[in-house]
């Protein structure tokens, strides 16, 4: 959050734009040319992901640092809860949730099976 105003962050491609009302979108650089496909926000931390493993954190929602997410299969979805952050993969092995309690660490976790995870709730 910037100035008590929360930042909404929404990506399109490898381009980031932030908005405080919803309304007005501002380019913003992330670092990363790689598509975006699922950003969150929570426990006062946004994370965006995506294609090839792409993983960036932010606590402002505009400066964004590069993490080593353990992965190189496109990133499809974040959820938060219980003080874990989690992730999924296209699935190319069984191993394709991770998870993390700071949003910086990242430890695979077995599905059991080969699987494409396109939601965590």
């Amino acid at each position: 959050m910037r100035d008590g105003a929360r930042t909404y962050v929404a990506g399109a491609g490898g381009v980031l734009r932030t908005s405080t009302n919803l309304i007005d979108w501002a380019p913003i650089v992330s670092g990363t040319t790689s598509d975006v496909n699922t950003a969150i926000f929570a426990n006062n931390n946004y994370i965006i992901a995506g294609a090839g493993g792409m993983l960036r954190t932010s606590t402002d929602g505009v400066n964004w640092l590069a993490r080593t997410s353990n992965t190189a299969n496109i990133i499809r979805t974040l959820a938060f809860g219980a003080g874990v952050y989690l992730y999924g993969t296209n699935g190319t092995s069984s191993a394709c949730v991770f998870a993390s309690t700071d949003g910086v660490t990242w430890t695979a976790r077995t599905f059991g099976q080969t699987a494409t995870i396109n939601t965590i709730t």
